[in-house]
């Protein structure tokens, strides 16, 4: 199992959820010797679920690339390449419309195998970590990020289906800013109509003849 350290920072940290037909929840947090501490899942209010596949990520210094790595337990594959990522194979791709560069990333991660017959991971974590620089939550903070989940349906369903939501992290949120607005939220509630705190992005998926070739991998 993969030894997550405690963070001596935990105001510090990055929460959002992408949204999409299936809403996937993110905390980045900053940890004590330059670590990134990823977790994410599917957010318990869908109606529907799916094994989350595939991470795709953009960074703010594209230098760091190189001597990046991802360690987890469920991590299967990774990927660091600016601005070229959108195939980790095995049905795990970004490609058709949507995301920047019509979905090409700087980072990408697979998680897990095809299909349900071995996994179906809804919650993951993972530590980002490089040779020798110090990352920050600011490299992560407003930038585009996608997410590829397979065999999505209802929770005792068929889950057929698959998806890519394409998002963006939100900006840099201490736990104490979060508070607040989430006062200010609750306050314009009562008076009004609230005001939208976290920029998401839902943008429709284009299937790709190619997907439809792999996808068929997925549920045997």
């Amino acid at each position: 199992m993969t030894d997550i350290p405690e963070t001596d920072n935990p105001d510090e940290c990055l929460n959002f959820i992408l949204e999409g037909d299936v809403n996937i929840s993110f905390t980045f947090t900053e940890l004590e010797g330059g670590d990134i501490q990823v977790t994410m899942e599917v957010h318990d209010d869908n109606e529907l679920t799916g094994d989350i596949r595939g991470l795709f990520f953009d960074i703010g210094d594209e230098s760091l690339l190189d001597a990046m790595s991802v360690t987890g337990d469920d991590v299967t594959g990774q990927k660091f390449d600016a601005n070229s990522v959108t195939n980790m194979g095995h049905g795990n791709n970004i490609h058709g419309h949507g995301g920047n560069h019509a979905g090409a990333y700087d980072g990408g991660i697979s998680f897990g195998s095809p299909g349900m017959g071995e996994d179906d991971i809804q919650s993951t974590t993972f530590i980002l970590s490089h040779e020798t620089d110090a990352l920050t939550l600011e490299d992560f903070a407003e930038m585009d990020i996608a997410v590829r989940l397979t065999s999505v349906g209802e929770e005792d369903g068929d889950r057929e289906d698959s998806l890519k939501i394409y998002g963006e992290t939100t900006k840099f949120v201490c736990r104490e800013d979060q508070e607040k607005e989430d006062e200010e939220k609750d306050n314009s509630e009562e008076g009004g109509e609230p005001e939208a705190i976290l920029p998401f992005i839902d943008l429709p998926e284009e299937k790709c003849p190619e997907d439809e070739e792999e996808d068929l991998l997925l549920y045997i």
